[in-house]
């Protein structure tokens, strides 16, 4: 490894053991989770009854029922009717959210694989046949073709993507950031046709 190379490397290293650190400073996802919904009661009470017109009326969009959009109204959440919408459609909001059911399978999938020892296996055996000067690489190209899979690469691969840098010992926010890298890029043109082409087409 030349001096320069050497120094590179040590920069981003650096680098990312600085993002690390303020990571780490952030609160636990139940604390952050609880901010934001604060912040959106808060933003709703200083906008709510401010109407805009919608981007797509002119274009003559149409809504889920089939009917034109028109304008959006801001709804205060902190008022009564507010409140009322919150408790009652609580439930069949997150029974509808999309990535739920799909999120829910790869979490059990993921759980008997752990357990069971395959994801070891499989990572141990894709560090071992794939070169290490390709293993980037072949991260991103797997994040292009996870999009096959709707979003399971987000939830699969980018958390994969960080334990295989683990094992090489190499930073995890740099698997992260690549396996993002190729999901999120690749997640509208992928090499193979997938459910997002037809609706496209």
């Amino acid at each position: 490894m030349t001096k320069t190379t050497k120094k590179k490397s040590d920069f981003i290293k650096k680098m990312l053991d600085k993002v690390e650190v303020v990571g780490n400073k952030l609160p636990q996802p139940v604390t952050l989770f609880a901010i934001l919904m604060g912040i959106t009661l808060l933003l709703s009470w200083i906008f709510g009854g401010i109407t805009v017109d919608h981007p797509g009326k002119a274009a003559g969009l149409l809504d889920r029922s089939g009917n034109p959009v028109d304008s959006i109204e801001v709804i205060n959440l902190l008022s009564r009717d507010g409140f009322q919408m919150i408790m009652t459609k609580m439930v069949s909001t997150f029974a509808m959210f999309p990535p739920l059911g799909l999120v829910l399978v790869v979490m059990l999938g993921i759980g008997v694989a752990e357990y069971t020892g395959m994801i070891s296996v499989a990572l141990r055996l894709f560090v071992s046949k794939v070169p290490k000067s390709l293993i980037t690489f072949s991260i991103v190209v797997a994040g292009m073709i996870s999009s096959i899979a709707a979003d399971a690469g987000y939830v699969v691969l980018i958390p994969l993507g960080a334990a295989i840098f683990v094992g090489m010992g190499r930073h995890p926010l740099a698997g992260i950031g690549a396996a993002f890298a190729g999901v999120s890029g690749g997640f509208g043109a992928n090499i193979f046709p997938t459910g997002l082409d037809p609706m496209i087409a």
